[in-house]
Parts: structure tokens; sequence; C-alpha cells
């Protein structure tokens, strides 16, 4: 039972799309970048690649100054994850899938009927989409949640999506985050995605997976506050050390911090 990130959406505020680029083009040194045309508003957008493989989608520009949004999906989107946490701490999510992967001739089944019990108990709406009618050859899809919710589940047939034949079955949960949520699934991992809701808190434990912590808004007050300190020591830590040393006593670095500027020759005295 393989876990992992399958898609990771987020915007990087005070970052410069030259400063985002140039660092991920670093890091992807065979990679090339092709230029497209802007939307939802952006009027620049992108995409990096290496031979026929999407590494990346960005969107930058206009749509009332807002920050630069990158996408990544699939088999790219664990490493993109890892390396915008590394290179770009502060940043917030606004869409991240997590996805369980199983393998086996009764996967669909078990599944299936797990799914179905947790709609009825919670009172879920659901759809199907796919070969329900042919005995699923070209594969199926159970899906719990409205297109524009912000919790979505879906269940399908990957192997035969994918042409393999195989009994692969995914269990995958997509969430668009809220407000200071966003910032909080920038260090989540992810089998906490799936504490976003009661029922997918139930789905995760009735697939036979570990438990996981229920993302309500208080956690996701406290937990924002303490990355955020985490997150400024990481990049400004160096500073705020020398800015300690400078200073040479309590008094003076807790009156630099507090007014925002360093004190003049004459108050260091």
């Amino acid at each position: 039972m393989a876990e992992r990130f399958d898609w990771y959406q987020a915007s990087f505020p005070a970052v410069s799309p030259d400063e985002f680029i140039g660092g991920f083009m670093d890091a992807n040194s065979m990679a090339s970048f092709f230029p497209q045309l802007g939307r939802h508003g952006y009027t620049n957008g992108a995409v990096i690649r290496i031979g026929e493989i999407d590494l990346l989608r960005l969107l930058w520009g206009g749509n009332c100054d807002a920050p630069l949004n990158a996408t990544a999906s699939g088999r790219q989107t664990m490493a993109f994850a890892e390396w915008a946490r590394s290179a770009f701490p502060i940043h917030d999510v606004t869409r991240v899938d997590s996805c369980i992967d199983f393998e086996s001739p009764r996967a669909w089944d078990v599944l299936l009927d797990r799914s179905v019990e947790v709609k009825r108990d919670y009172k879920l709406s659901s759809r199907e989409q796919g070969d329900w009618f042919d005995g699923g050859i070209k594969g199926r899809t159970f899906y719990i949640g409205a297109p524009s919710s912000d919790v979505q589940f879906r269940l399908y047939e990957k192997g035969k999506k994918e042409g393999e034949g195989r009994d692969w079955v995914r269990a995958e949960l997509q969430v668009r985050p809220k407000k200071l949520a966003r910032r909080v699934c920038s260090s989540i991992a992810p089998h906490e995605v799936w504490g976003f809701s009661r029922w997918s808190k139930a789905l995760r434990e009735g697939f036979g997976a570990s438990q996981v912590d229920r993302m309500a808004r208080e956690v996701v007050q406290k937990q924002a506050f303490e990355h955020r300190f985490a997150s400024m020591m990481k990049q400004y830590g160096n500073t705020i050390r020398e800015l300690d040393k400078l200073m040479g006593t309590d008094e003076r670095f807790m009156q630099a911090l507090r007014s925002g500027r360093l004190p003049s020759e004459d108050q260091k005295g």
C-alpha cells in the first residue's frame, strides 16, 4: 500500500518569477522551459518539462498582483513538493491530492463497499463514471463529494485506465484548503491530508490505513503560527543571530526587533 501526493498546487508570496524559475531550473538541469499563454486572470504561463514529461506548470503576472502559482501532478508531484518546501518554505497550498494505491484481485470490490458505507453513514453525495455496464473492462470511477467541494474523494481502477490490465486501484482525496489551512498544508505529510474531514478520516481507516488527526480549524490556527515561526527561523535565522551579536545586549536586540530598525550610533553606546 503506497501513499504519496498526486497533485500539489501552491502560490508563492514575495517570490519573484525569475527567482522561482531560476531555482527550479538549477535543481533540474536537464529540463527545458516553454512559455505559454496565461489563464485564470494571469498574464504569463509556462511549462517546464524533460522530454515529454511535464515537471511543472506555472502562472504569474496580472490577476490583481496574485503571487506566482505552480502545479505539479502525477509522478512528478513528490519531487516538486520536497523542492518547494526546501527552497521556499513559506508558501500557500491551494490544492493537494493524496493517493493510496492497492493491488490485489479483490481490491476494487472491497474498497468500493467500504466507500459506499461511508457515503451512506455520512449522507454524502456520490456519482459514478466509466465502464459500469460492461464489466468494468475500461475502468470505473466512484466519487464522493461534488466537484466544487473543498474535499472530494475518488476511487478508480488505475490499472485499467492505464491500459495495463492490472488489479491496481487508487483511492485519492482531493483537498482545496482555505485561509490558514493553506499555509499549514505546506508542511503536512501525504497521510495527514485525509484528516480534513470526518468522513475522509473514516475512509482511510476503513481501507486499513493508520489513523490520522482531524485537521480541525483550531488545530489549523495553532499549527499555522508554529509553521510560520519555523519557516521564519529557517529563512532568516542567520540574520537574527547576526543582529543579536551586533546589538550586544538583550535590551538593544529587542529594541531593534520591536522598532524594525537599527538604533543610531549614539543609542548603541
